[in-house]
C-alpha cells in the first residue's frame, strides 16, 4: 500500500518530528511505502486554503498518487468541526483513498469494519486542546452544605 503521511502542529514552537517518527515506523511495520510526508505548522481550525501541505495532499489524492492518508490523530487532521472533517474524509473516499488515524484505531477506512467512523468524534477534535489543558466543560464543585458552587451561597445574606 502506498501511504501519504499528514502531520500538523499549531505553532512554530512545536515540531512535527515526533509524529513523523512514529508514523514512519508504523508504515515500516505495515509494509507500506511512504509516497510523501505533508506537514503544516498552522492551526487545524484553518481552512484547506490556508494549509498549503493539506491542500497539496488533496491535489495528489485526486491524482491517486497514494492509497491511504495516515495521520497521528483526527485533531491533527482537522479541527474545523464535524461536518468539515467528514467532508474531508469523504473527499478522500471519493478519490478511492483510505484514511487512518494512528492513535485512534477505530478511525480506519482501510479495514472494512471501520469504513465509517462516528462523526461525533470530529467535534471532539475541535475541543481536544481545551480538554487536554484541563479547561473545557468543568464546573465549580458544589458547596458541601447544599448551596451553590463552592464559595457562593444560594441564600440571601441581609
Amino acid at each position: 500500500m502506498i501511504c501519504a503521511i499528514y502531520a500538523r502542529v499549531s505553532t512554530r514552537d512545536q515540531s512535527v518530528e515526533n509524529q513523523l517518527l512514529e508514523l514512519r515506523a508504523f508504515c515500516t511495520r505495515m509494509g507500506w511505502q511512504v509516497y510523501q510526508e505533508y506537514t503544516d505548522q498552522i492551526s487545524g481550525s484553518k481552512s484547506e486554503k490556508e494549509r498549503p501541505a493539506f491542500r497539496k495532499m488533496f491535489e495528489d489524492a485526486a491524482k491517486r498518487k497514494f492509497d491511504v492518508v495516515l495521520v497521528w490523530s483526527l485533531d491533527c487532521f482537522s479541527r474545523e468541526g464535524d461536518m468539515q472533517a467528514m467532508h474531508y474524509v469523504q473527499r478522500l473516499d471519493g478519490c478511492g483513498i483510505g484514511f487512518k488515524s494512528y492513535t485512534e484505531q477505530y478511525l480506519d477506512s482501510t479495514d472494512l469494519p471501520g469504513t465509517y467512523f462516528p462523526h461525533c468524534h470530529a467535534g471532539q477534535a475541535r475541543t481536544a486542546p481545551a480538554l487536554r489543558s484541563g479547561e473545557g466543560w468543568s464546573r465549580p464543585a458544589p458547596d458541601p452544605k447544599g448551596g451553590g458552587p463552592a464559595g457562593r451561597s444560594c441564600q440571601r445574606s441581609d
